[in-house]
């Protein structure tokens, strides 16, 4: 079975995103803020695009593992 991403979703939920974080309405996953912070705030920008890839994947389509 081939697993797609519809691309126009993912821009809907990236933008929403966008606009929580920026109007400070959004809130983190207590176990995993740290991680999280860790890795957006870290130097290894390709951990940022891999976190941000993934989780945008499977907010859009949950049958992505």
């Amino acid at each position: 079975m081939k697993l797609s991403v519809d691309h126009d979703s993912a821009r809907e939920k990236l933008q929403h995103a966008v606009k929580c974080v920026l109007k400070n309405t959004h809130t983190t996953c207590p176990e995993i803020s740290e991680d999280i912070h860790f890795i957006t705030l870290g130097s290894h920008l390709t951990y940022r695009y891999v976190l941000l890839t993934g989780v945008l994947s499977k907010a859009t389509n949950p049958d992505i593992s």
